[in-house]
């Protein structure tokens, strides 16, 4: 059994982030609301299909913050390998990922009550249920290789941990194990951060020669992939800001084929990073 304190620092470390998450969406939420009714559309299909749009980002983004802080919690304090393991950071993982995941859909849906068009909600396909699904795929396949990699090197002691080691990730660089220290760094090196620049310097590329996708969000996606470049330029990149535009691009690159390529491409990259992409 994973012990209490362990998943009590996890939880209560998520719950901060995932609070600032909202936050975030309340705030992305109202813009887009200004930004539509400054155009004269706010009562349209568009202005709700864009809020549910950024409920599904958030959900992808929730994944990440969820996988890396439980991952980093578990490693740094130390976990020994039992049968249950898998089953116990699953539950763990689940939590914040209820059956309905209300509080996300119900911003949809007050925003569209707000703007007179309660009515749309319901002829929607249910985007964010289907995020839901593939976040706990991924999380699901994360957790699975962690068990499979801690129980090839099994010791009967408890006290004892694997020597893990996550470079570069979003929460920098943590080593844990048996007579190891602990050295977190919340940066992108220079190796990631040339990686995720060339991918996504390939995706704007790409997409100047697709017609697969529609012009608006053709032009939506150029605008992320030059976001999250200027984000990569600065000094300190916000990591946060970088894994939400890197969740929007692939969120909307990855069901086309002839840009599967240069999505594979960015996935591997985000992943030096520790940002996991479905």
């Amino acid at each position: 059994m994973i012990d209490p304190k362990i998943l009590e620092v996890a939880h209560a470390q998520i719950a901060l982030e995932i609070g600032e998450q909202d936050k975030r969406l309340s705030q992305t939420i109202e813009a887009s609301v200004a930004a539509f009714s400054a155009r004269g559309m706010v009562r349209s299909g568009n202005m709700i299909h864009e809020v549910q749009s950024k409920c599904v980002e958030a959900v992808h983004e929730r994944a990440n913050i969820v996988w890396q802080i439980l991952h980093r919690a578990v490693t740094t304090l130390g976990v020994a390998y039992h049968d249950e393991l898998e089953h116990e950071l699953v539950s763990a993982v689940d939590r914040y990922f209820p059956d309905h995941m209300d509080g996300l859909k119900y911003r949809i849906a007050e925003t569209a009550r707000r703007i007179g068009m309660a009515d749309v909600v319901s002829r929607m396909p249910d985007e964010v249920l289907t995020a839901r699904r593939v976040a706990l795929g991924r999380l699901s396949s994360e957790i699975k290789l962690f068990v499979m990699a801690l129980q090839k090197t099994r010791n009967p002691q408890p006290a004892y941990t694997p020597q893990v080691n996550i470079i570069n990730s979003t929460i920098g660089a943590v080593q844990t194990g048996h007579q190891s220290s602990a050295n977190v760094q919340q940066q992108i090196n220079s190796e990631s951060r040339e990686a995720l620049i060339k991918a996504l310097d390939m995706i704007a590329e790409q997409l100047g020669k697709n017609d697969e996708l529609p012009a608006r969000n053709k032009a939506e996606v150029v605008e992320l992939v030059a976001d999250t470049k200027n984000e990569l330029g600065k000094a300190e990149p916000n990591i946060t800001k970088v894994s939400g535009y890197l969740a929007a691009i692939g969120g909307t690159l990855g069901a086309i084929a002839n840009l599967k390529p240069a999505y594979d491409t960015l996935k591997a990259a985000a992943g030096l990073v520790g940002i996991l992409l479905p």
